[in-house]
């Protein structure tokens, strides 16, 4: 019985994180914040427009990319920069995260 109990423990929180990482959205507005901000990287680099050096930080990025006319970037960083640093993001504004990602995927 304990072997049992043992192993649908271990199959239930192998199915937790194998369902965490196949798209459910983090509940933290951090995380949130966080993967929006990577798609709208990964859509301006594969879009061709400018891709983030790895020791880039945002507002680096933001001003090298404005300068490339990368629609909404400074607006798509002030976003992620403000659930990164205070930890607290409105619904109103990941819905604005969502579309800058919708705008840059149709330019």
């Amino acid at each position: 019985f304990f072997l049992l109990f043992m192993g649908s423990v271990l199959v239930l929180f192998l199915l937790m994180g194998a369902l965490r990482h196949r798209g459910f959205p983090p509940k933290n507005p951090y995380h949130q914040a966080t993967e929006r901000y990577r798609r709208f990287l990964f859509l301006s680099e594969k879009k061709g427009l400018l891709p983030k050096g790895p020791a880039e930080t945002p507002d680096e990025f933001s001003q090298r990319a404005k300068a490339t006319g990368i629609p909404r970037v400074e607006e798509m960083t002030a976003l992620y920069q403000r659930a990164r640093f205070s930890g607290r993001q409105s619904s109103a504004e990941l819905d604005r995260m969502d579309e800058i990602l919708m705008q840059l995927k149709k330019s």
